[in-house]
C-alpha cells in the first residue's frame, strides 16, 4: 500500500516482489530516473537488491530479490522518481 505518495496514484501487486507504480499524473516521456531500496529484511542473510524497470509515462516496475536471484516481498520499500 502507499503510505506517501508525491504523484503516485496506486501499487499494482504483480506477484511475490513485482510491483507496477502507477502515476497521477503522467510523465511527459519516460526519460526519467526511478531509484529503489527497502528496509533489510533480518531472516534472510544474503544481500537484497531492488531494481527498476520497465518506465513508460504512466508507470515503472519495481522488484525486489535476493542476491541469489529469488523474489521476495519487503514490509517497507522506498522508491523515488527524478526528472
Amino acid at each position: 500500500s502507499v503510505t506517501a505518495s508525491g504523484n503516485v496514484s496506486s501499487i499494482t501487486d504483480n506477484g511475490t516482489g513485482n510491483y507496477t507504480v502507477n502515476f497521477t499524473t503522467a510523465m511527459p516521456d519516460a526519460n526519467y530516473c526511478a531509484v529503489a531500496s527497502g528496509d533489510p529484511v533480518s531472516s534472510i542473510s544474503r544481500n537484497i537488491l531492488h531494481g527498476v524497470s520497465d518506465l513508460t509515462t504512466g508507470s515503472y516496475r519495481y522488484e525486489v530479490e535476493t542476491s541469489d536471484g529469488d523474489a521476495i516481498d519487503q514490509a517497507v520499500c522506498l522508491s523515488l522518481v527524478i526528472k
